[in-house]
């Protein structure tokens, strides 16, 4: 029964792929092809379809969407922080007090007070000889000569230089009032008559000091005769330092002599004889000293005339003897001309900033502790004249009416006065005040990198 069921098992088997291949012999019809044609696919989309009405109130959001019921505007809001890309305020916080401004030095002086010094004294000694007096030989010389000799006295006459610095170039000393000292003048007369001595001396075309009379009727072979006046604080002396010290001595002969001694005439002579041998006449006691002569019995013959005259110190030369003197001891005061001081120096200070920020212009805030915004001035004028110092901040504007004007300060400081930063007078506000290269209204105006100031110093 089994090798039944195997055979008939076998025969559907070949019977069933007897079937398929028929079936597939018939789809498979081969045909030679006519035309190319590209291959296509075609593939199906499906898309879902919805249809539904959403209204606002659907779609605000409370956090980041919200409606506006009156306009239907809605709003998105995005609660996030941007970076700080910007500029920190501290660029604007100028601290100019970590870069002090200092003024250069403008060299007005030394600092130290002026000395006046002292005027030396002086003593100036001349001798004036005479010639051709003609009286060589001569015990007296009789007045009457004084006629008949052509005598001319040369003057003695010169100059002082004062060369007085006071060491401060900002003075120059003109003037000294000599309140304490005294002039002198000493004359000695080696001649055998009188003379009169004028002796000056003159400054600046003023005359300081004059002998007048005192020196006038100066006897022969005497002590020195002397003049002298002092220097009080009544009776001072003014002395142009710019001028010399000239003095003058003018001689001359005292007309009119009346002379103590009496001088033989040379024209009427005494004549002396020698009694034995009379009658020669000599002229001298000895009678000529002869031998034929005893000196002892020269006797006179007639007794000569006589001429009022002077008798000659045969030890002295023919001269006078003149010196002067002067000492000034105390200056009371000084007369000086100060010099015509203005001196001005343009000088400037980088800004501190920001780097890659360029400025064109700021305008300074208001005042307060950390930045007062003021220039602060300590200045000391120790000085005798009003000291006048101006600054001129040129980047520095403010607008007057129309026009923009730049800041400048004018400081004066009396003698012997100061000015504190701690006080207004010694302050410079810069508050309100524009900084800017140029006038703030000036078309395409340039960066500002630095301050510039104008300081002027007057005196």
């Amino acid at each position: 029964m089994s090798s039944n069921f195997n055979s008939m098992n076998k025969k559907r088997v070949v019977s069933t792929l007897f079937l398929y291949l028929l079936i597939f012999s018939l789809g498979c019809d081969f045909e030679s092809p006519q035309k190319w044609e590209t291959p296509s696919w075609y593939l199906p989309l499906t898309l879902p379809l919805i249809n539904k009405v959403y209204s606002f109130e659907g779609l605000v959001d409370d956090s980041m969407m919200v409606a506006d019921s009156i306009s239907d505007v809605i709003q998105i809001v995005f609660s996030d922080s941007l970076p700080a890309n910007g500029l920190p305020d501290s660029i604007f916080n100028i601290n100019m007090a970590a870069t002090e401004i200092e003024i250069p030095d403008l060299e007005l002086g030394t600092g130290e007070p002026i000395d006046i010094p002292p005027i030396p004294d002086g003593t100036i000694s001349e001798s004036i000889e005479i010639q051709g007096l003609g009286i060589e030989g001569l015990d007296c010389f009789p007045v009457s000569l004084l006629s008949e000799l052509d005598l001319s006295f040369p003057d003695f006459s010169g100059a002082i230089p004062l060369d007085i610095e006071a060491g401060n170039e900002l003075v120059e000393v003109r003037n000294v009032v000599i309140v304490q000292g005294n002039w002198e003048t000493t004359v000695g007369n080696n001649l055998p008559f009188k003379v009169n001595v004028d002796f000056s001396i003159t400054n600046g075309g003023e005359v300081l000091y004059t002998t007048g009379t005192s020196l006038h009727d100066i006897v022969p072979y005497e002590p020195a005769k002397n003049a002298s006046e002092e220097i009080t604080t009544t009776s001072p002396e003014i002395i142009d330092l710019r001028d010399s010290l000239v003095f003058l001595a003018a001689f001359s002969i005292v007309e009119d002599q009346q002379p103590p001694d009496n001088c033989p005439d040379p024209m009427d002579p005494t004549l002396y004889y020698c009694e034995p041998i009379p009658p020669v006449f000599y002229t001298e006691n000895t009678c000529g000293g002869s031998e034929l002569c005893d000196p002892a019995q020269c006797i006179v013959q007639s007794e000569g005339a006589t001429l009022p005259g002077w008798e000659i110190n045969p030890d002295s030369t023919q001269s006078l003897n003149i010196s002067f003197g002067y000492e000034f001891i105390k200056i009371g005061s000084v007369v000086a001309h100060l010099a015509e001081i203005n001196k001005q120096i343009i000088m400037g200070k980088k800004i501190p900033g920001f780097e890659g920020v360029s400025i064109k212009s700021a305008k300074i805030a208001k005042a307060t502790d950390e930045y007062p915004n003021k220039l602060y001035l300590d200045i000391t004028n120790d000085f005798f004249a009003p000291f006048i110092l101006q600054f001129d901040f040129i980047n520095f504007y403010l607008e007057v009416g129309n026009e923009w004007e730049y800041l400048s300060e004018k400081i004066t400081i009396a003698p012997y006065d100061s000015i504190d930063s701690d006080k207004p007078n010694g302050q410079v506000d810069f508050t309100k005040y524009v900084m800017a290269q140029n006038k703030p209204d000036t078309p395409d105006i340039a960066s500002l990198d630095s301050m510039a100031f104008n300081v002027i110093v007057q005196i």
